[in-house]
């Protein structure tokens, strides 16, 4: 490094902040944040305030409680008069199940293009009425 530029940092000055390009973005971004914090602050205690007015709490206390509902596809047994927390539970194994799924599809389906390949192969034996 030469002179000027650790001089150049030496001599920061709070109205770079606005004016420089290399803080700008930094010193919006802050504000942003903080602006978003405020907000879910103000949010929040309204939340509460209003919550305590109508005598009500936040509590998960309904997870412990019968579902009342069934589940058709489930990995687990269920049913219901299992809780809410086996019906969430049930729910998350449900979607893991999909999404491998989907993933080994995906990767049978289309690796290497054979199975597009595959697909244009019958359209043409469709179009030229060949047997293929």
């Amino acid at each position: 490094m030469n002179t000027s530029q650790i001089s150049r940092r030496d001599n920061f000055k709070f109205s770079m902040l606005l004016n420089d390009k290399r803080y700008r973005s930094y010193t919006f971004q802050f504000l942003a944040l903080l602006i978003l914090i405020f907000i879910m602050a103000y949010l929040g205690k309204n939340l509460l305030e209003n919550l305590a007015s109508a005598g009500l709490n936040i509590s998960y206390s309904f997870l412990g409680e019968a579902s009342g509902y069934d589940i058709n596809q489930r990995l687990i047994e269920y049913n219901s008069q299992s809780t809410h927390l086996r019906a969430a539970f049930v729910g998350v194994l449900n979607t893991l199940l999909v999404a491998f799924l989907g993933c080994i599809m995906a990767t049978f389906f289309w690796s290497d293009g054979w199975y597009f390949a595959f697909v244009q192969q019958l359209d043409r034996c469709q179009v030229n009425d060949d047997l293929c």
